[in-house]
């Protein structure tokens, strides 16, 4: 089984699990047919060896049963093992394909749940036990073979500790779906309150939420301890069946025994063979619970796989910046009417876009369409003439730098962040955060470059974390730029330095757009468009030397004449 990185298909996954699990499933009848030794040694201790009181076959015997044992015990150490590894190629080989499927659908966190649950079914005991089952018929066809009447019992009792597992899974399949279910949205909840605690204990709402987090976790506790308790009453049940059928066999055979129908040797055998074949059944009736939820979660796997289509590759080598948005058009499955609809525009190289209008209107869905992340109801985005959302996510990224409205670093260095997670340079990450005028404010960081940011001991203020962000964007030098009210927490410095930033990539023929509420900022563009009421039009603005602006404190002030802006220029004008 070669360890690869690629992605691949369910079915391929799984051709490849089936021979391993085959092959364990050998080793699992080896391993049970060695075991038999125990029985065989006490019939032979009990039959012979004590009436011929021979010391040397007693050695014999016993070295024999230990050798037996030792070759089960390693072959169990390899079966085990081999599992381990196989759960983990499995893990690996369905990453690729579920990271993608997550990101595209929002699942992410439930997608490798699953996968983690699948994972350790395989790996643990659980599966050791559901292939132990089938070899169960050995043990009771030895006791049959002992006495008939043996073997009926033990049958008897194999049938009701399977139907007691049967009866189990009825009872609490729908009450794992609905566990499973609250579990994920109790989850995302818990999520939600770790980003927001700041605003919780700021308003006062430390209480409140608290209350509502109590009644959530009492609902789902109170499904996780009906099913415990349930699961716990069939195992109780399982226990006291098997020791009944087991105290129920000696006495039966101890009754034999008495009539000159069988051994001591045979008896003391019959009760290590029941013993043996139902350790197995009643393991797998303990890990019925969690073989159930890993049997749903590698249902939800399959069909999350078998959804999921990766969009097919358009390669293009350094494609010209040209934006063309043909009639695109959006309607989200909660809406019955468009929140926009035909919406036409081009971005030839070089240029500067701005996009305004209302909350609400659409325009981060649009700039989420453009990136490629959000296919559109109708129409289409072009880059170069191809259509981005056809790309691959790694093909977009070598040409799209994208600024998202709320930004979210994940756990590592400022270094690994604006490098995209990527194998880079240093001195390509440097060009990236001086482009974003943000590399003497990093070197002044504690850590410099290696200060950790994305977790609970980020200290980036909401102006860095921007700026941080615009590095991102602008690292690889893209050949457009799209930049979701990229200054919100951003000083009349970093405004500055992000039109210097826009400014830049323009001078190297590509493409910003870029939403934006302030006419100080998309007066500086060459086509500004407002997004409302369903409709993307041109919005007329006054030329820029001439416009006018509110500052915080309501004043109008007149802004000189740009001209020629260059990046010196911008890093000294005071915006609003």
């Amino acid at each position: 089984m070669a360890d690869q990185t690629k992605t691949h298909s369910f079915k391929q996954v799984m051709a490849s699990c089936r021979p391993v699990i085959g092959s364990v499933a050998g080793f699992s009848f080896v391993i049970n047919a060695l075991i038999l030794a125990v029985p065989l040694f006490m019939i032979q201790l009990f039959d012979r060896v004590l009436n011929s009181q021979s010391v040397d076959t007693l050695y014999v015997l016993t070295s024999a049963v230990v050798a037996a044992l030792i070759i089960a015990a390693l072959l169990d150490l390899v079966r085990s093992r081999i599992l381990v590894r196989m759960a983990g190629w499995f893990e690996k080989s369905l990453t690729a394909s579920l990271f993608d499927h997550g990101l595209t659908t929002g699942g992410f966190t439930k997608n490798f749940r699953d996968l983690s649950q699948v994972r350790a079914i395989l790996s643990g005991s659980g599966l050791i036990a559901v292939l132990d089952v089938p070899w169960a018929p050995l043990f009771i066809l030895a006791i049959y073979i002992l006495h008939p009447v043996l073997g009926m019992i033990a049958i008897a009792g194999a049938a009701v500790l399977v139907a007691l597992a049967f009866a189990n899974e009825f009872i609490t399949k729908r009450a794992l779906g609905k566990l499973s279910e609250k579990a994920g949205m109790r989850q995302a909840v818990a999520d939600a309150i770790t980003r927001q605690g700041d605003a919780l204990q700021s308003m006062g709402m430390v209480e409140g939420v608290r209350r509502w987090w109590d009644v959530q976790s009492t609902t789902t506790a109170g499904t996780q301890r009906s099913i415990s308790d349930t699961g716990g009453l069939f195992l109780a049940i399982s226990k006291f069946v098997r020791l009944v059928l087991q105290v129920l066999i000696l006495a039966l055979a101890a009754n034999l025994v008495i009539q000159s129908q069988l051994s001591i040797g045979a008896m003391i055998a019959a009760s290590i063979l029941f013993a043996r074949a139902m350790a197995p059944v009643e393991q797998a009736i303990g890990v019925w619970r969690h073989l159930v939820a890993a049997l749903a979660a590698y249902q939800r796997i399959k069909q999350s796989i078998h959804d999921y289509k990766a969009a097919e590759a358009m390669p293009f080598l350094h494609p010209a910046a040209q934006l063309d948005v043909k009639d695109l058009t959006f309607a989200p499955p909660a809406r019955e009417a468009a929140i926009f609809e035909q919406v036409n525009f081009t971005i030839e190289p070089g240029q500067f876009v701005a996009i305004t209008g209302p909350s609400g209107a659409g325009k981060t869905s649009l700039l989420r369409m453009i990136v490629g992340v959000l296919n559109p109801d109708h129409g289409c985005v072009r880059l170069d003439g191809a259509d981005v959302s056809k790309w691959s996510a790694e093909d977009r990224g070598q040409y799209i730098g994208y600024v998202p409205q709320h930004v979210e670093f994940l756990p590592g260095t400022i270094a690994q962040n604006i490098a995209r997670f990527q194998d880079a340079s240093p001195e390509e990450i440097y060009q990236a955060a001086a482009a974003a005028d943000l590399h003497d404010a990093i070197l002044h960081l504690p850590d410099g470059y290696e200060t950790v940011i994305g977790g609970p001991s980020d200290i980036l203020s909401g102006g860095m974390r921007q700026r941080v962000a615009l590095a991102r964007a602008l690292f690889g030098k893209p050949e457009l730029l799209v930049l979701d009210e990229p200054y919100s927490n951003l000083d009349s410095d970093g405004i500055a330095s992000l039109l210097a930033a826009v400014e830049s990539v323009t001078e190297r023929q590509g493409s910003v757009i870029m939403v934006t509420h302030r006419p100080s900022i998309y007066v500086r563009a060459d086509q500004v468009f407002e997004l409302k009421d369903q409709k993307c039009l041109p919005l007329d603005t006054q030329p820029k030397q001439e416009f006018r602006l509110f500052d915080g404190r309501k004043n109008q002030k007149q802004l000189p004449d740009l001209g020629v802006v260059t990046e010196a220029k911008f890093r000294k004008m005071k915006v609003g």
